[in-house]
């Protein structure tokens, strides 16, 4: 089993509760911060019954360094990673004609990943083909960048041709 991953940040967090809420593991949320979005958070986190822990600025500080954070994180488990069978499948039982894929050379920027997984969830693709060598990993930055779209956005690392 896989561990648990961090997301942090309004929308990332909101967007994973209200579409995968299995998927969060605990949200915590900055003792100070009581506003209408934040309220929203923890009344979604409720209602799927995740635990919520309200915390103070050094807590969150020590668990993710400084970022911005916006005072709302959420350990969740990440979504599974494609196999070229699973885009295989996935492609041949598309309904839409033609599925629309966006495959990735040589990103190595995090902050340019989680914008081409923002641009691939607006365009309704269907995955991202990103190469395992030479290329961004999945990270806190491009979730963040993302703004939600690495938890929707099916992504597969693809070996690199021998």
């Amino acid at each position: 089993m896989k561990a648990a991953e961090t997301v942090y940040g309004l929308h990332a967090v909101r967007v994973m509760l209200e579409h995968h809420p299995e998927r969060v593991v605990a949200v915590r949320l900055l003792e100070r911060r009581d506003d209408a979005r934040v309220r929203r958070i923890e009344e979604l986190a409720r209602q799927h019954n995740r635990p919520v822990q309200r915390v103070d600025a050094h807590a969150l500080k020590q668990m993710l360094g400084d970022v911005a954070h916006q005072g709302v994180v959420a350990e969740v488990m990440p979504m599974p990673a494609w196999t070229e069978d699973t885009l295989l499948e996935a492609l041949s039982s598309a309904h839409a004609a033609p599925p629309l894929l966006l495959a990735l050379d040589c990103v190595q920027d995090p902050h340019n990943l989680g914008a081409c997984l923002r641009t691939a969830d607006a365009c309704g693709a269907l995955a991202v083909v990103v190469p395992k060598d030479r290329a961004a990993q999945m990270t806190h930055t491009v979730r963040k960048v993302a703004a939600g779209a690495a938890e929707t956005t099916s992504v597969m690392r693809r070996s690199s041709p021998d």
